[in-house]
């Protein structure tokens, strides 16, 4: 149900399912699926986690479609880096922020317009100037905290964050 779960999903060590740092986990056959072959643990592991996350802000809550300008912030969290690769496939005009600088280099490498410190001055008008003033369609933000209201600035009329 793309607005949330189904009445009988559950997370995993949590909820009626027991935890999972025990030797032993007992699973319907059903609940599991083979992890592909060139992936590692870890990364099945952040796939369905980050990923799904990723995709129902993107697609689900900000109804991200090509040609909108989408800001990601905290870029450089799992759940930001893969929300950026769906947006950039989506065809949409990603830009980002971060306090680290290296972090905003490597998102544009992964597709992103641009980017900016959010430590520095004036961060969201170094942002407006990036989009040559046009506002954004969606902010997909994980942080929540100082920002928002700037977001609110940034967002166009009947945006969603």
């Amino acid at each position: 149900d793309p607005r949330g779960p189904e009445e009988d999903y559950y997370i995993l060590g949590g909820g009626p399912a027991p935890g999972l740092f025990s030797e032993h986990f007992l699973a319907q056959q059903d609940d599991l699926f083979k992890v592909p072959d060139h992936l590692t643990d870890a990364e099945a592991a952040a796939l369905p986690l980050a990923g799904l996350t990723a995709w129902r802000a993107a697609f689900t809550k900000g109804q991200v479609r090509e040609g909108q300008n989408v800001l990601i912030t905290g870029i450089g969290g799992g759940v930001a880096l893969m929300a950026l690769l769906f947006c950039v496939a989506a065809g949409a005009n990603v830009y980002v922020n971060s306090s680290d600088d290296a972090k905003i280099l490597k998102a544009i490498e992964l597709g992103a317009r641009g980017g900016v410190n959010y430590k520095s001055d004036k961060w969201d008008s170094q942002l407006r100037n990036l989009t040559h003033g046009e506002p954004f369609d969606v902010v997909i933000d994980g942080a929540g905290g100082e920002g928002f209201k700037a977001f609110t600035n940034l967002l166009r009329m009947g945006g969603i964050i």
